[in-house]
């Protein structure tokens, strides 16, 4: 029996910077204890945290991953700015192997930013994304309304792992 954990539906961009990692203690279970595994991600001035929760067995110096709980990821940026959500994004977590005990998580992620110009103040959103790879041309932006085309499109798609050691 396999014991694929998670799919979720998630935000997540291609070419990140991973800007931090960490594992910390959140609870604990049984002989295990729940740990919420942690990476940091940004594209231009997003800054996307994804957290995957997870049983870890710690014995001595030897540790395993029990079992995955929970994962997924926050962001601020998509609340700040109306018109912009995400379509089409997925999130799977699975250990090494597709099997438990495991000493490396494997996730990965994609999906579409949409953005509606119909309702976003595109030079609000030009000043947050600080990117000019992910920056809208407002001429152009102007030209696809006109025509009826109201959404812009950014697509995104990554994969990384978590290490026990």
């Amino acid at each position: 029996m396999r014991n694929r954990v998670l799919r979720l539906s998630l935000l997540l961009f291609s070419s990140f910077i991973i800007m931090s990692s960490t594992a910390t203690a959140f609870a604990q279970y049984n002989k295990g204890k729940m740990h919420k595994m942690s990476r940091v991600y940004n594209m231009g001035n997003i800054d996307f945290e994804l957290d995957v929760v997870a049983r870890l067995y710690n014995n001595g110096s030897f540790r395993d991953i029990e079992s995955i709980h929970s994962s997924r990821l926050k962001s601020n940026f998509v609340n700040s700015i109306d018109g912009v959500e995400i379509e089409n994004s997925l999130l799977d977590v699975w250990p090494v192997e597709d099997k438990f005990p495991a000493k490396t998580l494997l996730y990965g992620y994609s999906g579409t930013l949409l953005v509606d110009l119909s309702k976003v103040d595109i030079d609000e959103f030009n000043d947050k994304v600080g990117d000019d790879k992910l920056k809208i041309d407002k001429d152009e932006a102007n030209s696809n309304l006109a025509m009826g085309n109201i959404y812009y499109r950014i697509v995104f798609d990554a994969n990384g792992s978590f290490d026990l050691y």
